[in-house]
């Protein structure tokens, strides 16, 4: 299975994601409000989403029912 790295640019209306295909190497951005961004990872297979700490991300972590417990930065992922 393969893991995408998503990076969440978190905001009151709208959203920034960001992530990139590794089969292509096509780098994808997408804005969208807070329902379509639930729709856009309710479909998906389990990933990690990288967002900025504060208030709204935990909010966001919680509704995804994610874990929202934050990661160091430079933590290896493995």
């Amino acid at each position: 299975m393969q893991i995408t790295t998503y990076g969440l640019d978190l905001a009151k209306k709208v959203m920034q994601l960001h992530w990139v295909d590794m089969e292509t190497g096509e780098i994808h951005r997408k804005q969208m409000k807070r329902r379509a961004l639930l729709e856009f990872f309710a479909n998906r297979q389990p990933d990690i989403v990288a967002m900025e700490a504060c208030i709204i991300r935990g909010r966001v972590g919680c509704v995804c029912q994610a874990d929202p417990a934050p990661r160091n930065s430079g933590e290896t992922l493995g």
